[in-house]
């Protein structure tokens, strides 16, 4: 049976994701798919397990041993929608009030774009239980007609800290930020 949520029903969702569920639900940039169980993304999403998961925090603190100059320059861009690799991590602090709740209580999560590895991202709720409605019993879902105001439809700009380059352009500059690491380097 598929299990529809609504934004306010942050403990409902908490206890699904501590009882080893993905939820598929809107972030501020693409509508994503999260877990306490990278295994679970994997498998819904047939991904190869060589890709790599973003692991969702509420503050930079989460991550150990981030240097103090990169705390300062990425503080001014989170929460948003900016994804960062150190340490051959991928983290994001999304601005997406349920998903820090969710964190709040849960801890930190794996999260990916909510599609089958390959495949275009979903844009909306039904796109979500089209898709992964079959796996009903491991995955829920959050109704969208709560939608943040944030939300851009466009996916994060990940930067990778570990090789100073951007992976990916997406909402915010990414070239900005090397710029502002670099120069804090010096």
């Amino acid at each position: 049976m598929l299990q529809i949520y609504t934004n306010n029903q942050i403990d409902e969702i908490a206890f699904e994701l501590k009882n080893n569920k993905c939820i598929v639900l809107p972030t501020d940039t693409v509508w994503g798919v999260v877990s306490l169980d990278d295994s679970l993304i994997y498998k819904i999403k047939k991904r190869k397990k060589s890709k790599k998961l973003v692991k969702f925090v509420n503050n930079l603190f989460q991550i150990n041993n981030l240097d103090k100059n990169y705390i300062q320059i990425l503080d001014k861009y989170l929460p948003g929608a900016l994804t960062f690799v150190f340490k051959k991590q991928a983290y994001r602090i999304p601005n997406n009030d349920l998903i820090l709740d969710l964190i709040n209580q849960v801890g930190p999560l794996f999260s990916s774009s909510a599609n089958i590895s390959g495949k275009t991202p979903i844009n909306n709720l039904q796109e979500a239980i089209d898709v992964f409605g079959k796996y009903s019993n491991v995955v829920c879902f959050v109704d969208d007609n709560e939608q943040q105001a944030g939300f851009s439809a466009l996916p994060s700009t990940i930067v990778d800290l570990d090789r100073m380059i951007i992976l990916r352009q997406g909402v915010i500059d990414g070239n900005k930020i090397l710029q502002e690491i670099d120069q804090a380097r010096r």
